[in-house]
């Protein structure tokens, strides 16, 4: 199993299997064209760390602290980030591919050219966000926060969105991309009754 210890310093072309850098402090490191597969991150401090044209798969950053992170150009397919915050992140040109997120925080963070797909997104704190060009699709976002986050043009298609949670004149769901099955799910959220 590979080990890291690295501190404010620059890492490119590197490639980690099994990597267990739990708990390790990565903070403000620049990762660059690295992969990473089956690696360990969880509780980790990878705080104002920046990532470019990375890979991932099957990684594990539950409990892990993002906040202020850069990504850019970065997949992760299959990995678990488990109640890990990203509060103040910027993530761009990136995907989240069948992905644990539940009880994620992206609070205060700006989103653009990002898709997530098929991941599990229950409790998610999405408020105060800023996007461009975000989609979640086919994902799980049971009683996710978006609220003070303006959802127009964001693709939810597909997505379970039971319980969603957005501020009380309901103005971040204006111009959100839904479909017909996703109505049903807000109608509590619009106070309508549905027989």
């Amino acid at each position: 199993m590979d080990s890291l210890v690295i501190e404010d310093g620059l890492l490119e072309w590197a490639s980690f299997e099994g990597l267990d850098a739990s708990g390790q402090p990565l903070k403000s490191v620049l990762f660059n064209s690295c992969t990473f597969k089956s690696c360990v991150f969880a509780s980790s401090l990878l705080d104002d760390a920046s990532f470019s044209d990375c890979s991932f798969t099957d990684c594990d950053f539950s409990g892990a602290s993002l906040h202020g992170v850069h990504l850019s150009g970065c997949s992760f397919q299959a990995c678990a980030f488990r109640y890990s915050l990203f509060t103040g992140s910027r993530v761009r040109s990136s995907s989240f591919l069948q992905c644990m997120m539940r009880g994620v925080s992206f609070n205060d963070s700006r989103i653009a050219k990002t898709v997530f797909k098929d991941c599990m997104l229950e409790d998610a704190d999405f408020s105060f966000l800023k996007t461009d060009k975000l989609s979640i699709q086919d994902s799980v976002l049971s009683s996710a926060d978006f609220s003070s986050t303006a959802l127009a043009a964001v693709d939810l298609s597909g997505s379970h969105i039971d319980g969603i949670r957005v501020g009380e004149d309901l103005r971040e769901l204006r111009g959100a991309r839904l479909d017909v099955g996703q109505l049903i799910e807000l109608a509590p959220v619009l106070g309508i009754v549905i027989r």
